[in-house]
């Protein structure tokens, strides 16, 4: 090879990697969100709110982000991978600045809607474009990479957070993350600079085909809204009142018409033939029903850890903090992996693993030490990260450049639905388990004082079992990705 040819490798090699660093930053930033939950109370004492009312900060954000999520990803793939990532980062980052000096609850709520509409751009665009970037042989590793970086922003929201509130008020932890969306823009200039006019736009779609889904992207967006809104809703008006049944209704209804409407439109926003692919229904399905199981650890567990284990916020801070850190560790490695096996046969032991994680989180009782709620954590966290990068990649390597955008977007939209339906789930399976587990031990003697921590414990370890065993139907749901090994033609990177 000449010098002039090595040159042009290493110059193409380095603008691959640029990518996944622009979007490792940006999936970084986004992940800092979970430092909102830590900083409620003081938003609340601040507006003087009460709980019910603060929720909507949280309701708000999710129901925009999850409900725009393959909205954006088609977008991408319509209109540019990279001209939808970068209008992504600069509405995110306008929404922190509105946000940091909002001067009353109201607005706050109104601006973490536009937040939410910024990171669905970025959570759905930001792995189809890496996947865009890289060659199928080498496209684990760097989307490996990426969400590393997004699994280490949870570890530092964790274990900042609440320094930062601290130090400086609630709305620093919105202002803060202004130097890391900045960082991410000045790097999408240093990937696109000389690039061919396809490769700045993201995309190889003829723009001239069809008009975008307005229709059906109106459609998916109310129908995700009222369920969530609805769920939400079930847990303080419960799942008989009249507005949840109004709402989860609408939700059915308005989903009908939007698979009619995907059914006739020139440019779907979600390509229903994706679901016919057999590789991408079981990596969507695998994917929705391990984060169902897996999230039961974030709402359940500290109470466990808090209230029957007697430890405070700090030991609890370096439990979930242990979580997400092998998160990050095993996302590169699994994408690694995933480059050099077959991924459907990591993905299946990867959503196996975190069945394990959570059956032998079930078995903890009450006087369980730190390193044995840490022990199944740390493969809870190792588990979720390799099957992220292997699912990924799985699918990327499985879908058509055209519709990298499409596939990226379903897939977030598998693992929000999947957290929002592990909250409603599991936390209405618990609240009824211990009651029955409370009634039965006060029927036998014991005061309401000494029932309490075993009915807790009882009614933990069912629901852990009942997570565990959808994580294991995730699992064998990966078995349909199965398939005899074909040569894959590796697609031309289309950042280069």
């Amino acid at each position: 090879m000449s010098a002039l040819g090595s040159s042009s490798v290493a110059h193409d090699e380095r603008r691959r990697w640029l990518v996944a660093a622009c979007v490792g930053l940006g999936l970084f930033a986004s992940a800092l969100d979970t430092t909102v939950n830590v900083a409620l109370p003081t938003i609340a004492g601040a507006f003087d709110a009460d709980v019910s009312t603060i929720q909507w900060i949280i309701i708000a954000f999710v129901t925009t982000s999850t409900g725009l999520s393959v909205s954006m990803g088609s977008a991408g793939d319509r209109f540019g991978l990279w001209r939808l990532y970068r209008l992504g980062l600069l509405t995110y980052a306008l929404a922190m600045l509105l946000i940091g000096f909002a001067p009353n609850l109201q607005v706050l709520v109104a601006f973490r809607v536009l937040q939410g509409i910024g990171a669905a751009a970025v959570m759905s665009v930001g792995p189809a474009l890496v996947a865009l970037a890289f060659a199928p042989a080498e496209r684990g590793r760097a989307l490996g990479v990426a969400g590393g970086t997004q699994a280490i922003g949870g570890v530092i929201a964790g274990f900042g957070g609440g320094v930062l509130i601290d130090a400086f008020g609630w709305p620093s932890i919105f202002l803060g993350r202004l130097p890391f969306i900045a960082a991410a823009l000045l790097l999408t200039v240093a990937v696109l600079r000389g690039a061919p006019a396809e490769a700045r736009a993201g995309t190889t779609t003829d723009l001239a085909r069809g008009r975008f889904d307005v229709g059906g992207a109106a459609a998916l967006f109310v129908a995700v809204a009222c369920l969530l809104v609805g769920l939400n809703l079930a847990r303080s008006l419960g799942a008989a009142s009249a507005p949840v049944i109004a709402l989860l209704a609408g939700a059915a209804l308005v989903a009908g018409v939007f698979i009619r409407i995907e059914r006739h439109a020139e440019w779907p926003v979600l390509d229903l033939a994706l679901f016919g692919l057999r590789v991408f229904s079981a990596a969507f399905l695998t994917l929705a029903l391990s984060w169902i199981g897996v999230f039961t650890i974030w709402f359940i567990l500290p109470f466990f850890v808090a209230d029957v284990l007697g430890h405070g916020a700090s030991a609890l801070g370096l439990l979930l903090g242990l979580l997400g850190l092998c998160t990050a560790i095993a996302a590169p490695l699994g994408g690694w992996a995933a480059d050099r096996l077959r991924p459907e046969w990591l993905v299946t032991a990867a959503a196996t693993a975190v069945a394990v994680a959570l059956l032998w989180i079930s078995t903890l009782g009450g006087g369980a030490s730190l390193v044995a709620v840490a022990l199944p954590l740390a493969l809870a966290g190792a588990a979720q990260g390799t099957l992220r990068a292997a699912a990924r990649t799985l699918v990327f390597n499985s879908v058509p450049g055209s519709g990298l955008g499409s596939a990226s977007g379903a897939l977030n939209l598998g693992m929000s639905m999947g957290v929002v339906l592990s909250v409603a789930l599991f936390s209405a399976l618990f609240s009824v388990r211990e009651d029955v587990h409370t009634a039965r031990l006060l029927a036998s003697g014991l005061s309401e004082a000494a029932a309490e921590a075993p009915a807790f414990v009882e009614a933990f370890r069912e629901t852990f079992r009942a997570a565990a065993l959808v994580a294991l139907a995730g699992a064998a749901s990966s078995l349909f990705a199965w398939r005899p090994r074909l040569a894959v033609a590796e697609a031309p990177p289309g950042a280069h």
